[in-house]
């Protein structure tokens, strides 16, 4: 009976040795995954990160919007139509000088001197605007 119960004990001493060495096992792979999926969550943290600064740094910056006004006050600012007015105010020099040269020469066809330097000075505007739409 002394025999039987002490061959039962070393039964059940070999069984729960293997369980343990299974566990063991378990635990080392799940450790080994959950270091894995940590250093996963912390480059993903990193990339949302840079993102959200990155869309921070991509924002249009406009500059020479009254501040105070409510242009200025509403979060849908109509771009196009703001560098267009900020152009057509910057374009009124474009203007006088076609009209000068026109009272210069009356009757000529200015043509293409004319329209060159139209854009000449259309374009001298927008590279002065510290914005593009």
């Amino acid at each position: 009976m002394l025999r039987t119960d002490l061959c039962k004990v070393a039964e059940m001493s070999v069984e729960m040795e293997s369980q343990v060495i299974e566990m063991r096992e378990d635990v080392s792979w799940r450790k080994a995954k959950v270091a894995g999926l940590e250093a996963r969550l912390s480059k993903t943290e990193g990339r949302l990160d840079d993102a959200e600064g990155r869309s921070h740094r991509c924002n249009l910056r406009l500059v020479g919007n009254p501040e105070g006004t409510k242009e200025a006050a509403l979060p849908n600012v109509n771009l196009k139509f703001f560098a267009v007015e900020r152009l057509e105010q910057e374009l009124g020099e474009v203007e006088e000088r076609l009209a000068e040269l026109q009272r210069q020469a009356p009757g000529q066809q200015l043509g293409d001197a004319l329209l060159v330097e139209a854009h000449r000075k259309v374009a001298a505007v927008w590279d002065r605007l510290d914005y593009h739409v």
